[in-house]
């Protein structure tokens, strides 16, 4: 009796966690790109790469805009539980005396998982530091999900809200903003892109440049449906029953 308890616990621990972990069959090769433009010039590449859980960086200075070492990454392919994109500049700077505005665009295709159902909340969140502002300083960003799985990035399939800190003040000042929207229906596979513009106020003093960084992060997470959460749930019991056995044993 003992015995076939024990097989009846591992049972529901494997169907447990093995409902809620696993993989999609699709398959896809990760691609990932950061490209920028410089005051409404076409978009240019300045980094990528192709590899399972890419990450690229890379620098450009266009006149007296200097874009210093852009940088994203992900875990694409991802997960079936979380897939995940950061991106970050340590700098952008604007050392003339007129206004300037940059486009950085994140493109990551190749992701396989999670996928629908069940539903999935893609959140989106941003944050920096303004050294040394301008009040003309402005920022917009927003996360996507792209179903055709293509390089045509935002807006695309899915997207959150556009997010616009305040960011400017005027010296050493932080901003963070953040928003979050669901995915209905996504299948494998697809693509996770980011889109900010920004505008950089001009400086008096070129030795004192408009400068600002950032990072972000666009995170897609499965929501556990009613039945999975039983599942679970049913796992977790089943082995709490075989490790009581054990010790009675």
């Amino acid at each position: 009796m003992t015995r076939s308890l024990s097989k009846l616990a591992l049972a529901a621990a494997a169907i447990g966690i093995g409902a809620l972990l696993a993989a999609p069959a699709a398959q896809a090769t990760p691609f990932l790109e950061v490209l920028y433009s410089v005051n409404g010039s076409s978009l240019t590449p300045l980094c990528t790469d192709s590899a399972s859980s890419p990450s690229c960086t890379g620098s450009a200075t266009v006149g007296n805009i200097t874009i210093d070492d852009a940088s994203a990454s992900s875990d694409a392919p991802g997960n079936s539980l979380f897939a995940q994109e950061l991106s970050a500049v340590t700098k952008i700077t604007n050392d003339g005396s007129s206004n300037a505005t940059i486009t950085l665009e994140i493109i990551n295709d190749g992701f396989t998982s999670p996928i629908t159902p069940p539903d999935l909340v893609l959140d989106s969140n941003i944050g920096g530091t303004v050294t040394n502002g301008s009040a003309a300083n402005a920022v917009s960003f927003m996360s996507c999900v792209d179903q055709a799985n293509s390089t045509g990035g935002c807006p695309a399939t899915y997207n959150t809200a556009p997010l616009k800190p305040d960011v400017t003040g005027l010296s050493n000042t932080s901003f963070d903003a953040d928003d979050n929207t669901t995915v209905t229906s996504l299948t494998a596979p697809y693509g996770i892109d980011e889109l900010i513009d920004f505008t950089i106020g001009g400086t008096t003093n070129p030795l004192l440049p408009t400068t600002i960084n950032y990072s972000a992060s666009t995170d897609l997470k499965a929501v556990p449906e009613p039945a999975s959460l039983l599942l679970f749930g049913s796992g977790l019991i089943g082995l709490g029953m075989l490790r009581r056995q054990r010790r009675q044993a």
